[in-house]
């Protein structure tokens, strides 16, 4: 075993990502000699597993970490982030919950906070979230910390519909990731930015931004942030209408985000291969695919992937001349939507079903899609106020 870890090091100095390597090297130097393993290299080990978005490895290291009184703490927030990176956020909870009422100091608290504040980000709950960085700022003094209290806040922002708080918290985190030459965490900012522009329709500025969160990942070994970088991408090609492009960065992002055991981005990437394989036209696969990402999602407390996964197959339903179930699974998504306070997807959830049954053209569909159509403006009209 220490032998593969070895190789698996000098593979991954080959390919630059350096955090892994030395991970590797570390574990093939305590499993030669595992009665002098030490807390402090299982947090190391932790800690450079999770820079490099290797997520799984980082979760067993973590636990190896023990009751240290002094490495304890910090295993904790590896765990937290990694538990919450593998869909794993019950646990993630947990263990974020533990961390931050054992908290002796503000640093420690801010940080804790944060790793909580990214607990309620994967569960869809962006209110607390933002409410949860908000407080964290007040007290948070070291910048690498308000920076990730920063840019969480910022993303939280634009699902809560506050597109000019977004903004300048998010272009406040990027300026101090890049005054501290830090790429992953430029990486995973630029990404926030692009989907904010996505969301407001900014198509260009979107895929340029999120190329360049494709850079800065590559740039920093980071796995996770290089396979999320590449389904976004591929899904707003998907938008624009470059389907075969779309298809090879969806396709990567899936092979990447297993490999570093991400399931919220792998199942990410799966709901827009489902919907890559709608405009197809081959409905019985993407009926496959969005199952299998909802039974996940759903097992996993993925709250958004749920949602999108519900209007995936409420779209798919429609054009295979099943409206009630369509605009059963449409009110699903609705609910899941409205739920997470974003109302702006629900508005999207009953415009796509009613798009899907004015395609069809059946006098029936037509007026449920009047119905739809209705309910999509009425809910968009909501939104904007």
């Amino acid at each position: 075993r220490a032998s593969a870890r070895a190789r698996t090091a000098a593979a991954a100095l080959r390919a630059a990502n350096l955090p892994t390597a030395a991970a590797s090297l570390l574990r093939a130097v305590r499993e030669q000699a595992p009665s002098s393993v030490l807390a402090s290299d299982a947090l190391l080990e932790a800690e450079l597993f999770s820079a490099a978005g290797e997520y799984a490895s980082a979760i067993e290291a973590a636990r190896a970490v023990g009751d240290d009184p002094d490495l304890a703490q910090p295993a904790r927030w590896v765990l937290v982030h990694s538990l919450s990176q593998c869909g794993r956020l019950s646990e993630a909870r947990e263990v974020a919950l533990r961390a931050l009422s054992l908290a002796q100091d503000d640093d420690a608290r801010a940080r804790s906070a944060h790793e909580l504040a990214r607990v309620h980000f994967a569960e869809g709950d962006y209110a607390g979230c933002l409410q949860r960085c908000d407080d964290a700022l007040e007290y948070a003094r070291a910048p690498a910390l308000r920076a990730k209290l920063s840019a969480l806040a910022g993303m939280s922002a634009v699902y809560v519909g506050d597109a000019t708080r977004a903004s300048a918290l998010l272009e406040s985190a990027l300026a101090l990731w890049t005054e501290q030459g830090e790429p992953r965490q430029e990486a995973a900012t630029l990404a926030y930015m692009a989907i904010a522009k996505d969301r407001a329709g900014d198509y260009a500025a979107a895929k340029a931004l999120y190329a360049r969160a494709l850079e800065r990942a590559r740039a920093g070994g980071d796995i996770a942030q290089m396979a999320s970088a590449r389904r976004n991408r591929g899904s707003l090609l998907e938008q624009m209408g470059d389907l075969a492009s779309a298809l090879e960065h969806l396709a990567a992002a899936e092979k990447l985000s297993r490999r570093a055991g991400v399931t919220r981005v792998s199942l990410g990437a799966q709901l827009h291969l489902a919907s890559h394989m709608l405009k197809l036209g081959s409905y019985e696969r993407a009926l496959t695919g969005l199952e299998q990402v909802l039974a996940e999602a759903r097992a996993g407390g993925l709250k958004m992937l749920v949602a999108q996964a519900l209007q995936g197959r409420a779209g798919a339903r429609a054009r295979t001349g099943q409206p009630d179930d369509a605009l059963s699974l449409t009110a699903e998504a609705i609910a899941e939507f409205k739920a997470m306070g974003d109302e702006e997807s629900a508005a999207d959830a009953s415009m796509d079903a009613a798009e899907a049954l004015l395609d069809r053209g059946a006098q029936g569909d037509l007026e449920r899609a009047v119905d739809a159509l209705d309910r999509a403006s009425a809910q968009a009209q909501g939104a904007a106020e």
